[in-house]
């Protein structure tokens, strides 16, 4: 499981104090324009495996495990939302008050509690009756979600509301937008391990490879001496589960592998132009029947007349 987050919050303020004693407004307006900057992108980013988990759902071949699994990703965005949206009440109250009450301060530290603990068990032992692997993953995210994680990367159970204020805000009203930015990306980073989690374990319950198989066609089927004859090869790939259905001049043919159809008919006696009608119907790589008809046409000539 990825660990690559960003600073916990009081990494990043170390840094800070080790770099600028005291910054003045002009640093701290630069340092939170990068962190605008990164919430813009783990937005992106999220937004990218819903879009991930929606494809899946449409998809037949996906839709099994993805009605398994995309109730709890939407749960985590549903909780996600609530502690940012809480958080951005506060920036709010900042814009206009220019300072938070300890009971803003104790509403925030409950709601991020709280989040973490609803992220860390949306998922429900019956997902896995054998009771493997989902006790072992939750410990794995309980060790990797940034929210109120320690200066090493440890989770912090037992973390009491005056340790974290007193940590965090520092009672310095110049650094409580940092630090409100920064909450906002650990949710958001958090919600990104989870929503990915459920996004890893939706596959496919359709099994099917590629085949490649050669075409090869000829620009005429009526030459005379001497005439040019056009060949064209390549090679065609093909999808396992395509469940290809051929049906030549109204009769269904068996397709063998490779996709490949092959059909043998008497030309007529009578000299003159026919054709040969095609259907060709096939499953799409995303699910839902496509057919494609063809007139394959061909000429009858008397070379015994010329």
């Amino acid at each position: 499981m990825p660990s690559r987050h960003l600073l916990p919050l009081s990494s990043f303020f170390l840094i800070l104090a080790s770099c600028h004693s005291n910054p003045n407004s002009a640093q701290l307006k630069e340092i939170d324009n990068g962190l605008r900057l990164s919430i813009y992108s783990i937005v992106g980013q999220n937004a990218a495996v819903y879009v991930s988990l929606q494809q899946k759902l449409a998809d037949p071949a996906t839709r099994s495990f993805s009605n398994r699994w995309s109730p709890f990703a939407l749960k985590v965005q549903m909780l996600s939302a609530g502690a940012i949206s809480y958080i951005d009440s506060l920036h709010a109250k900042m814009s206009t008050s220019g300072w938070l009450s300890k009971e803003d301060e104790k509403s925030l530290f409950d709601t991020l509690v709280n989040c973490r603990h609803d992220l860390l068990n949306v998922f429900p032992d019956s997902l896995d009756p054998s009771g493997g692997y989902i006790a072992e993953d939750r410990i794995k995210l309980r060790r990797h979600i940034p929210l109120l994680l320690d200066t090493y990367g440890h989770a912090q159970p037992d973390l009491t509301f005056s340790e974290w204020a007193d940590h965090l805000f520092q009672r310095d009203t110049s650094l409580i937008t940092l630090s409100l930015d920064k909450l906002k990306i650990d949710v958001l980073l958090s919600e990104q391990e989870i929503v990915k989690y459920c996004d890893k374990h939706i596959i496919s319950t359709v099994d099917r490879f590629d085949i490649f198989a050669p075409l090869v066609t000829l620009n005429s089927n009526v030459v005379s001496p001497g005439d040019t004859i056009e060949l064209r090869a390549g090679i065609g790939e093909y999808l396992s589960s395509a469940r290809t259905t051929v049906t030549i001049a109204g009769i269904s043919v068996l397709s063998i592998s490779g996709g490949f159809t092959f059909y043998k008919l008497r030309a007529s006696e009578m000299p003159g132009r026919y054709f040969i009608p095609v259907t060709i119907e096939y499953t799409k790589p995303y699910g839902g029947r496509s057919t494609v008809t063809q007139d394959i046409r061909y000429r009858v000539i008397n070379r015994r007349a010329q």
